[in-house]
């Protein structure tokens, strides 16, 4: 995160989701202080520390902790979790910002653009939102192919996912393949689709 605001905003959204969820019954903080001023010997250096490598608190973070009240948010009747089918969000005025894993979909809403999937068992979660020029489809998956299987650990285009999307109106479906390279993919569709 940019900055300790920042980390004790996701703090309290992670925290009071976690919450929420009726199977979850308690959660813990990773690691108490930073890492060393020069991080770890295998070259992992990051702030995720409750303190600094001096031991002080974080004061933004640890207000944000001690003021959820988490028994109140746990009982709390459950309400249904809103989705795009009561109405696609906006786009975030650049929503293709920061396309780089763990960060491309960070400022979309994705509480309220997520799409229930249609399959029993979906392998990914897909999330929409639009702005007067487009419609934006962002999917979240894991790149499940082992590399390591393949020669030169080169993963045919044939055995990668394939995303597929069906438009109304329209009569072949879009498809994309992905994998282990990120890429922006668009499509320019007549606007009355």
């Amino acid at each position: 995160m940019p900055t300790q605001r920042d980390r004790a905003a996701a703090f309290r959204q992670t925290l009071t989701g976690l919450a929420k969820l009726p199977y979850v019954l308690g959660a813990d903080w990773f690691q108490y202080a930073d890492e060393p001023m020069h991080g770890r010997d295998d070259g992992e250096n990051f702030n995720f520390g409750l303190v600094d490598i001096h031991d002080r608190p974080y004061a933004e973070l640890t207000a944000a902790s001690t003021s959820l009240d988490l028994r109140a948010i746990k009982s709390a009747p459950a309400l249904p979790r809103p989705d795009a089918s009561s109405g696609i969000p906006r786009a975030p005025r650049q929503p293709l910002a920061q396309f780089e894993p763990g960060r491309a979909l960070q400022h979309w809403d994705r509480e309220r653009g997520f799409v229930k999937p249609s399959s029993e068992f979906p392998l990914a979660d897909l999330y929409v939102c639009w702005n007067r020029d487009a419609l934006f489809l962002g999917l979240y998956s894991l790149d499940i192919v082992e590399d390591a299987y393949y020669h030169n650990r080169f993963v045919p285009k044939t055995d990668r996912a394939e995303w597929t999307v069906r438009i109304a109106g329209r009569e072949q479906p879009v498809r994309a393949r992905w994998g282990r390279a990120w890429r922006r993919w668009s499509m320019n569709l007549p606007r009355t689709c």
